[in-house]
């Protein structure tokens, strides 16, 4: 496999449960746009075009709406690597980009008309991969580049194993500084670490404190 494809992250919106997977595609929003393909190719017309359609927008997200459009019509290639972790089943989606930009109006009403088709290579849980892992894939943005840990990626794509991160390591500070979503793949990934009685007692306690319980006899524990 080429190292030198493009992986790109992708999030979609839940109202597409599993049909992204079963019907082989990957889709965008911002339907009130219309076709993107009409719009001239370049970043310039897009964020004029952006500006136009969605008045009330604040000027400092117009480039970031503007730059997701371009690169999901233009910039994306056939054969470019494509990575979606589903917040339907916790799974993250493995595929190769299998067509160019297609608008079907349709789909609107299903989470985006903008659609590219793809052929899926592997669905791998969550919790096998890093926690850096996690955290590239998790970016605020619809659409962006998996560079940090590309290797990690590719290696999912060959299906080699993947070594995750030691999750023994300051278990609460870790906690507190992840998001809601990826404080469950802690919690998953750090359950399946073999735990003694003892680590249990305090990991629980630690989680429990982090939700804004009191935990009392484990201090010897620290």
């Amino acid at each position: 496999m080429a190292e030198e494809r493009p992986i790109w992250g992708i999030h979609m919106e839940r109202v597409h449960a599993d049909r992204p997977i079963k019907e082989k595609f990957v889709a965008i929003g911002w339907s009130s746009m219309g076709d993107l393909s009409k719009v001239p190719a370049n970043r310039e017309a897009f964020k004029k075009t952006v500006s136009s359609t969605y008045p009330l927008l604040k000027p400092g997200a117009v480039p970031v709406v503007a730059g997701t459009l371009f690169k999901f019509t233009y910039e994306m290639q056939i054969g470019d690597l494509v990575v979606y972790p589903s917040k339907v089943d916790r799974m993250v989606n493995l595929g190769t980009i299998q067509g160019n930009y297609e608008y079907k109006p349709s789909s609107n009403d299903m989470g985006g008309p903008n659609r590219r088709s793809v052929k899926w290579i592997r669905q791998i849980a969550r919790a096998d991969f890093s926690q850096g892992a996690l955290h590239e894939i998790g970016s605020a943005v619809t659409l962006f580049q998996v560079k940090n840990n590309a290797d990690e990626f590719l290696a999912a794509f060959e299906g080699k194993p993947l070594e995750g991160e030691d999750v023994d390591a300051e278990t609460g500070n870790a906690a507190a500084a992840i998001a809601e979503e990826e404080i469950e793949d802690f919690v998953i990934k750090r359950l399946k670490s073999g735990l003694s009685f003892r680590q249990f007692e305090f990991f629980v306690a630690h989680l429990l404190e982090r939700m804004g319980y009191h935990c009392r006899g484990y201090a010897s524990l620290r």
